[in-house]
């Protein structure tokens, strides 16, 4: 059983994700391919599947995804192509939707509709998952996000920056989100309009 995959980004599709370990270069369907990036190194959690097609493997960030996209897949009309997209989606957000029972914001989620989010939120028990460990707090990216935030810079730019990253360490993603995010106060600093005091 092959439960992790390391190795080089050689090529990235519209959900796929190809490794290179070596001796070849394994296909993987995963949440979000755009957060990888060509010829950097990637550590990513998978779970097998045989199809009647074959057997077809899917990548995560971590265990706990591996854990969450297993029980969506328990609930009636969620395949693996529709739990993926779930796992693309703000974890944050899908929890609370799925604990306020707010069907209307998991049908932002690319192919739930109005049935499927009431069968999500019906079907899905959170307490069995372990919220806890699966909260988008415990996350790297959520480790990032936590630091950021500490660091004064607003929350929908952190965001927005660490979408960009998936499959890098906790270091990684620290510096180079600091980096643009520097960039974007800079930006917004020059854009501000100047005050009397300081045009004369």
């Amino acid at each position: 059983m092959i439960s992790q995959v390391k190795g080089l980004v050689k090529g990235i599709g519209a959900q796929e994700l190809y490794i290179d370990i070596g001796m070849l270069v394994l296909k993987l369907w995963v949440p979000d391919p755009s957060c990888y990036r060509m010829g950097q190194e990637a550590t990513v959690h998978t779970e097998l599947i045989w199809k009647e097609t074959g057997p077809v493997l899917y990548g995560f960030e971590s265990p706990s995804d591996i854990l969450l996209f297993s029980e969506l897949l328990k609930i009636q009309s969620v395949g693996p192509k529709l739990a993926l997209s779930v796992l693309g989606y703000p974890r944050e957000l899908f929890f609370k939707a799925c604990q306020s029972q707010n069907s209307l914001e998991l049908c932002n989620i690319s192919g739930v509709g109005k049935k499927t989010a009431q069968r999500i939120i019906a079907e899905l028990d959170l307490t069995k998952i372990a919220l806890a460990p699966m909260s988008y707090e415990s996350s790297i990216k959520s480790q990032a996000r936590l630091a950021l935030v500490n660091l004064g810079f607003a929350e929908r730019h952190i965001d927005e920056v660490l979408m960009e990253y998936q499959g890098v360490s906790l270091d990684t993603c620290l510096k180079e989100s600091l980096l643009k995010l520097g960039e974007r106060r800079a930006a917004t600093a020059r854009q501000r309009p100047r005050t009397e005091t300081e045009t004369s």
